[in-house]
């Protein structure tokens, strides 16, 4: 048994700045193991054409992830083969190329170059419709093979090649939040009104019957939040809910949520002239920045559009009001206190809202008024 090192592959975005690994992300990558087999086999036939099959235990080897490195979350991976398959030449090469052609793809798709000029079956193409799934939209993976430079798989490069292959179809697996107002529990199906969107079908499992059931007898006044996998066409519209892993009932002022319907706003919103419609990037941003960094045990904010395109985020704590107006393009924030009896500004201050520690300050600042 050989143990050679063959690729490693680094994640980029907030998520994995501590050097952490989600296990979402090990389930991306485990499927490496299943494209490297294939395009090895592909690379061998069209070496032999005169062969009509492929070797007897060709596919039997495994890939293993032997660590995690400094930097960004870098994991090493290494090919582990128990035999010799072709005598006098290693089989490993053929598994080698087949993870260069994989780069090779990979990287023709982050220049939108179309595809590499060794072009593979488009079947095999629809491989990317699992790997990097995982993915959020401001985060990607880098691959990195021996003798190559590295190539980046975004959430955009990786559409382009789903698109490019036999699939008509995207899988992204995400969060979506919204009502149950339908279910069918023969069928084991219900229906789901995204808060910004068309309702579409989802599948359910025993295990969230429960939680369904309780969500569709209250839809009018309960949102739901479910972790799942969704199908997307080629105009990004969600088409439908292949499976759920998670359910669960929102507070009625989620921030998430509340920014999901803000995304329904047109410019004029305000009074038929004024009030600009925030931009979705970035309602994008402070959904996704508001949950990684706000404590989930403190007092949610309200939350309003403003006249400018922006987002405030408000709160009553005592004899105070807290508002926070949030620029969705600077990605600032303007922290005013005001004090009710006295009619005055206690504090005004501006943050960096892509700063941890500027999120930091805001909770010890909301902790220690709650605690007055």
């Amino acid at each position: 048994m050989t143990n050679e090192p063959l690729l490693r592959v680094a994640l980029h975005g907030e998520r994995f700045k501590e050097g952490e690994m989600p296990l979402s992300i090990i389930a991306d990558i485990a499927i490496l193991q299943e494209m490297m087999v294939e395009a090895a086999k592909w690379q061998f036939m069209k070496e032999h054409p005169d062969r009509q099959r492929i070797p007897r235990n060709f596919s039997q080897i495994y890939l293993k992830l032997t660590g995690l490195e400094k930097g960004s979350t870098v994991a090493k991976i290494e090919i582990d083969t128990t035999r010799d398959v072709l005598a006098g030449v290693p089989y490993q090469n053929y598994f080698k190329k087949g993870i260069d052609q994989i780069s090779d793809i990979i990287g023709c798709a982050e220049k939108d170059t179309g595809q590499p000029t060794i072009t593979p079956p488009p079947q095999f193409l629809s491989y990317f419709n699992r790997f990097g799934r995982n993915l959020g939209k401001n985060e990607h993976l880098e691959v990195k093979t021996t003798g190559r430079d590295p190539v980046r798989l975004t959430p955009k490069s990786r559409e382009q090649l789903v698109f490019h292959s036999t699939k008509t179809e995207l899988m992204r697996d995400t969060v979506f939040r919204g009502t149950i107002f339908e279910a069918n529990q023969n069928k084991m199906t219900f229906s789901f009104q995204p808060i910004h969107g068309s309702h579409v079908n989802c599948k359910f499992t025993e295990q969230h019957r429960d939680e369904i059931i309780t969500a569709l007898k209250h839809y009018q006044n309960v949102k739901v939040l479910m972790h799942g996998t969704g199908i997307y066409d080629k105009q990004d519209h969600l088409t439908r809910i292949e499976s759920i892993t998670h359910v669960e009932q929102l507070e009625s002022l989620d921030v998430p949520a509340r920014l999901d319907e803000l995304r329904k706003l047109q410019d004029g919103w305000l009074d038929g002239d004024d009030g600009v419609a925030p931009n979705h990037e970035g309602l994008d941003w402070l959904s996704e920045t508001f949950e990684r960094y706000y404590p989930n045990d403190l007092q949610l904010p309200r939350t309003y559009p403003t006249a400018e395109g922006g987002v405030s985020l408000e709160w009553s704590v005592g004899n105070r009001e807290i508002d926070m107006e949030v620029n969705l393009v600077d990605r600032t924030g303007e922290w005013f206190v005001f004090n009710k009896d006295s009619k005055r500004c206690d504090e005004d201050k501006e943050l960096n809202l892509d700063s941890s520690d500027d999120w930091k300050w805001i909770s010890v600042q909301l902790q220690s008024l709650i605690g007055e």
